[in-house]
Protein backbone atom coordinates (compact mmCIF):
# COMPACT_ATOMS: atom_id res chain seq x y z
CA UNK A 1 0.00 0.00 0.00
CA UNK A 2 2.71 2.16 0.85
CA UNK A 3 4.51 1.63 -2.41
CA UNK A 4 0.77 1.88 -4.72
CA UNK A 5 0.93 5.35 -2.85
CA UNK A 6 4.48 6.51 -3.26
CA UNK A 7 3.71 5.33 -7.16
CA UNK A 8 0.72 7.82 -7.66
CA UNK A 9 2.57 10.32 -5.33
CA UNK A 10 5.94 10.50 -7.32
CA UNK A 11 4.98 9.57 -10.83
CA UNK A 12 6.40 12.02 -12.82
CA UNK A 13 9.55 11.57 -10.80
CA UNK A 14 9.43 7.84 -11.61
CA UNK A 15 8.76 8.13 -14.93
CA UNK A 16 12.18 10.80 -15.48
CA UNK A 17 13.92 7.90 -13.92
CA UNK A 18 12.54 5.03 -15.56
CA UNK A 19 13.63 7.34 -18.77
CA UNK A 20 17.25 8.18 -17.97
CA UNK A 21 17.74 4.73 -16.81
CA UNK A 22 16.46 2.98 -20.27
CA UNK A 23 19.08 5.71 -21.80
CA UNK A 24 21.81 5.10 -20.32
CA UNK A 25 21.37 0.92 -20.21
CA UNK A 26 20.81 1.62 -24.01
CA UNK A 27 24.41 3.68 -24.80
CA UNK A 28 25.67 0.84 -22.74
CA UNK A 29 24.80 -1.87 -24.42
CA UNK A 30 23.74 -0.06 -27.89
CA UNK A 31 25.36 -2.76 -29.97
CA UNK A 32 23.69 -5.57 -27.90
CA UNK A 33 20.47 -4.26 -27.79
CA UNK A 34 20.34 -3.71 -31.92
CA UNK A 35 21.95 -6.94 -32.62
CA UNK A 36 19.14 -8.53 -31.25
CA UNK A 37 16.41 -6.36 -32.84
CA UNK A 38 17.84 -7.41 -35.56
CA UNK A 39 17.87 -11.33 -34.75
CA UNK A 40 14.11 -10.51 -33.94
CA UNK A 41 12.80 -8.82 -37.03
CA UNK A 42 14.92 -11.40 -39.24
CA UNK A 43 13.04 -14.21 -37.61
CA UNK A 44 9.51 -13.00 -37.63
CA UNK A 45 9.38 -9.91 -40.41
CA UNK A 46 6.49 -11.77 -42.45
CA UNK A 47 4.48 -11.08 -38.95
CA UNK A 48 5.79 -7.65 -37.86
CA UNK A 49 4.94 -6.29 -41.53
CA UNK A 50 1.64 -7.95 -41.43
CA UNK A 51 0.78 -5.93 -37.81
CA UNK A 52 2.49 -2.74 -38.98
CA UNK A 53 0.27 -3.15 -42.33
CA UNK A 54 -3.20 -3.88 -40.24
CA UNK A 55 -2.19 -1.23 -37.40
CA UNK A 56 -1.28 1.38 -40.11
CA UNK A 57 -5.09 0.22 -41.93
CA UNK A 58 -7.01 0.90 -38.37
CA UNK A 59 -5.39 4.04 -37.37
CA UNK A 60 -4.67 5.78 -41.04
CA UNK A 61 -6.37 8.71 -40.21
CA UNK A 62 -4.99 9.12 -36.99
CA UNK A 63 -1.69 8.42 -38.64
CA UNK A 64 -2.31 11.12 -41.17
CA UNK A 65 -3.77 13.81 -39.09
CA UNK A 66 -0.83 12.52 -36.57
CA UNK A 67 1.86 13.60 -39.52
CA UNK A 68 0.48 17.18 -40.32
CA UNK A 69 0.24 18.07 -36.85
CA UNK A 70 3.93 17.11 -36.63
CA UNK A 71 4.97 19.09 -39.46
CA UNK A 72 2.82 22.19 -38.55
CA UNK A 73 4.74 22.06 -35.45
CA UNK A 74 8.33 21.62 -36.72
CA UNK A 75 8.26 23.10 -40.35
CA UNK A 76 11.42 24.90 -39.99
CA UNK A 77 13.41 22.14 -38.15
CA UNK A 78 12.23 19.63 -40.59
CA UNK A 79 12.74 21.82 -43.60
CA UNK A 80 16.38 22.80 -42.30
CA UNK A 81 16.77 18.92 -42.25
CA UNK A 82 15.60 18.42 -45.63
CA UNK A 83 18.44 20.74 -46.97
CA UNK A 84 21.27 19.78 -44.85
CA UNK A 85 20.51 16.01 -45.80
CA UNK A 86 20.01 17.17 -49.60
CA UNK A 87 23.74 19.18 -49.65
CA UNK A 88 25.21 16.80 -47.45
CA UNK A 89 24.16 13.66 -49.68
CA UNK A 90 24.28 15.19 -53.33
CA UNK A 91 25.65 12.76 -54.91
CA UNK A 92 23.77 9.60 -53.09
CA UNK A 93 20.38 11.65 -54.33
CA UNK A 94 21.55 12.03 -57.73
CA UNK A 95 22.80 8.18 -58.20
CA UNK A 96 19.75 7.33 -56.43
CA UNK A 97 17.33 9.55 -58.65
CA UNK A 98 18.73 8.26 -61.77
CA UNK A 99 18.90 4.77 -60.92
CA UNK A 100 15.21 5.09 -59.67
CA UNK A 101 14.27 6.64 -63.36
CA UNK A 102 16.46 4.36 -65.22
CA UNK A 103 14.29 1.46 -63.55
CA UNK A 104 10.89 3.22 -64.01
CA UNK A 105 11.51 4.08 -67.95
CA UNK A 106 12.34 0.45 -68.48
CA UNK A 107 9.02 -1.40 -66.71
CA UNK A 108 6.61 1.82 -67.34
CA UNK A 109 5.82 2.67 -71.08
CA UNK A 110 3.97 5.99 -70.24
CA UNK A 111 6.72 7.30 -68.02
CA UNK A 112 8.83 6.70 -70.71
CA UNK A 113 6.75 8.15 -73.70
CA UNK A 114 6.32 11.17 -71.00
CA UNK A 115 9.97 11.79 -70.19
CA UNK A 116 11.37 11.41 -73.82
CA UNK A 117 8.37 13.75 -74.82
CA UNK A 118 9.20 16.29 -72.22
CA UNK A 119 13.00 16.19 -72.82
CA UNK A 120 12.83 16.30 -76.16
CA UNK A 121 10.35 19.95 -75.65
CA UNK A 122 12.69 21.12 -73.14
CA UNK A 123 15.88 20.83 -76.07
CA UNK A 124 14.20 22.56 -78.28
CA UNK A 125 12.80 26.04 -75.79
CA UNK A 126 16.42 26.20 -74.45
CA UNK A 127 18.10 25.66 -78.11
CA UNK A 128 15.63 28.81 -78.20
CA UNK A 129 16.59 30.47 -75.17
CA UNK A 130 13.37 29.80 -73.49
CA UNK A 131 12.31 27.08 -70.84
CA UNK A 132 9.48 25.20 -69.82
CA UNK A 133 9.74 26.77 -66.39
CA UNK A 134 9.35 23.49 -64.57
CA UNK A 135 5.45 23.05 -66.09
CA UNK A 136 4.13 19.96 -67.07
CA UNK A 137 4.42 19.15 -70.65
CA UNK A 138 1.26 16.92 -70.88
CA UNK A 139 -0.87 19.74 -69.81
CA UNK A 140 -0.08 21.40 -72.47
CA UNK A 141 -0.31 18.54 -75.20
CA UNK A 142 -4.10 18.06 -76.52
CA UNK A 143 -3.94 14.42 -76.36
CA UNK A 144 -3.23 12.14 -73.36
CA UNK A 145 -0.63 9.51 -73.56
CA UNK A 146 -3.05 6.50 -73.94
CA UNK A 147 -4.47 8.53 -77.21
CA UNK A 148 -0.22 9.27 -78.00
CA UNK A 149 0.28 5.39 -77.78
CA UNK A 150 -2.85 4.65 -79.54
CA UNK A 151 -2.27 6.83 -82.76
CA UNK A 152 1.19 5.40 -82.85
CA UNK A 153 0.56 1.97 -83.23
CA UNK A 154 -2.05 2.37 -85.54
CA UNK A 155 0.74 3.08 -88.02
CA UNK A 156 3.30 0.41 -86.99
CA UNK A 157 5.22 -0.94 -89.59
CA UNK A 158 5.14 -5.08 -89.04
CA UNK A 159 8.25 -5.34 -87.36
CA UNK A 160 7.44 -2.29 -84.88
CA UNK A 161 6.73 -2.93 -81.07
CA UNK A 162 6.67 -0.95 -77.92
CA UNK A 163 9.88 -2.87 -77.29
CA UNK A 164 11.94 -1.49 -79.94
CA UNK A 165 10.93 1.73 -79.48
CA UNK A 166 14.31 3.73 -78.68
CA UNK A 167 17.30 5.26 -80.23
CA UNK A 168 19.23 4.17 -83.47
CA UNK A 169 22.48 2.42 -82.50
CA UNK A 170 25.09 1.57 -84.79
CA UNK A 171 27.15 -0.66 -82.89
CA UNK A 172 23.84 -3.32 -83.30
CA UNK A 173 21.99 -2.27 -86.33
CA UNK A 174 21.92 -4.64 -88.94
CA UNK A 175 20.12 -3.51 -92.09
CA UNK A 176 19.25 -7.17 -92.56
CA UNK A 177 18.40 -8.38 -89.05
CA UNK A 178 15.25 -6.53 -88.19
CA UNK A 179 15.59 -7.79 -84.56
CA UNK A 180 18.19 -5.25 -84.47
CA UNK A 181 15.84 -2.06 -85.58
CA UNK A 182 14.41 0.49 -83.84
CA UNK A 183 11.70 3.57 -83.87
CA UNK A 184 11.21 6.55 -82.73
CA UNK A 185 8.62 9.19 -82.62
CA UNK A 186 9.01 11.33 -85.60
CA UNK A 187 7.59 15.05 -86.87
CA UNK A 188 5.56 14.58 -90.14
CA UNK A 189 6.63 18.63 -90.62
CA UNK A 190 10.15 19.08 -89.27
CA UNK A 191 10.26 20.44 -85.76
CA UNK A 192 12.78 22.98 -87.71
CA UNK A 193 10.09 23.94 -89.25
CA UNK A 194 8.13 25.49 -86.14
CA UNK A 195 9.10 28.47 -84.11
CA UNK A 196 7.70 28.42 -81.00
CA UNK A 197 9.41 30.23 -77.52
CA UNK A 198 6.45 28.82 -75.67
CA UNK A 199 4.10 25.61 -74.87
CA UNK A 200 1.05 28.22 -75.34
CA UNK A 201 2.36 29.17 -78.64
CA UNK A 202 0.08 28.04 -81.38
CA UNK A 203 3.20 26.65 -83.43
CA UNK A 204 4.22 24.53 -80.10
CA UNK A 205 0.42 23.12 -80.70
CA UNK A 206 1.04 22.31 -84.20
CA UNK A 207 4.15 20.79 -84.24
CA UNK A 208 3.29 18.30 -81.33
CA UNK A 209 -0.41 17.43 -82.91
CA UNK A 210 -1.22 14.07 -83.31
CA UNK A 211 -1.29 14.51 -87.10
CA UNK A 212 2.18 15.46 -87.00
CA UNK A 213 3.80 12.65 -85.53
CA UNK A 214 4.50 9.19 -86.83
CA UNK A 215 6.95 6.41 -86.07
CA UNK A 216 9.39 6.25 -87.79
CA UNK A 217 13.06 4.30 -88.22
CA UNK A 218 15.77 5.63 -85.84
CA UNK A 219 18.31 4.98 -88.64
CA UNK A 220 16.40 6.83 -90.83
CA UNK A 221 15.96 9.48 -88.64
CA UNK A 222 19.30 9.52 -87.98
CA UNK A 223 20.13 10.18 -91.25
CA UNK A 224 17.65 12.29 -92.85
CA UNK A 225 19.14 14.27 -89.70
CA UNK A 226 22.44 14.30 -91.26
CA UNK A 227 21.35 14.91 -94.41
CA UNK A 228 19.29 18.42 -93.08
CA UNK A 229 22.84 19.36 -91.61
CA UNK A 230 24.50 18.97 -94.68
CA UNK A 231 22.54 20.73 -96.64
Amino acid sequence: EIIKKYKENNLDKIKEYQHKYDLSYYQDNKSKILNQKKKYYESNKDKILEDRKEYYSDHKSEKREYNQQYYVDNKKTIINSAKQYAIKNKTKIKDYQNQYLKERRSTDLNFKLKCNISANINFHLKSNGFSKNRKSTIKYLEYSIEELKNHLEKQFEPWMTWNNYGKYSPKTWKDDDQSTWAWQIDHIIPHSTFKYNSMNDDEFKKCWSLDNLRPYSAKQNFVDGVNKIRH
